[in-house]
């Protein structure tokens, strides 16, 4: 086993380099990608809740951060400290998809948000993080494994 200060052996170089994904990657012109980033960043999609068709808009990374920022509570174990609020976070995230989606204000405070049930919200949620390009893991662990 190597201790902090000694080199790595010939040995293990050739294992991580072995390990090393080397393929090449291909060349992209920036302002074409970003292009492209822009428009898909106006696309909408669609959630099907109860029947009902729910168009759904984007996220882009500066406005999940801003959302972050404003989801930011003192914290009741240490006033000094300060932690998200996860559900007005999550509030304010589909309230903003809303908003663009449908050209209007939606506020996280309307009682239609306030009012939703948690499924709903994570499934609104999940779109709208697709929609945002976000990589959504797959779950690996099951539940009810364990009652077999």
């Amino acid at each position: 086993m190597q201790r902090p200060g000694e080199s790595l052996s010939v040995e293990d170089l050739q294992a991580l380099e072995a390990q090393a994904d080397v393929r090449p990657a291909d060349d992209v012109d920036i302002d074409e990608w970003l292009t492209e980033q822009a428009a898909a960043a106006k696309e909408f999609g669609e959630v099907v809740i109860e029947g009902k068709r729910i168009k759904v808009a984007p996220i882009t990374e500066g406005e999940e951060n801003k959302l972050l920022r404003q989801a930011r509570r003192p914290d009741p174990r240490n006033p000094r400290e300060q932690k998200t609020d996860i559900m007005a976070y999550r509030r304010s995230y589909v309230a903003l998809s809303l908003s663009k989606a449908y050209g209007r204000s939606v506020l996280p405070e309307d009682p239609r948000i306030l009012g939703m049930l948690p499924g709903v919200l994570t499934k609104l949620q999940t779109t709208i993080n697709e929609l945002s390009k976000y990589e959504v893991p797959e779950r690996q662990y099951d539940p009810f494994s364990s009652l077999t």
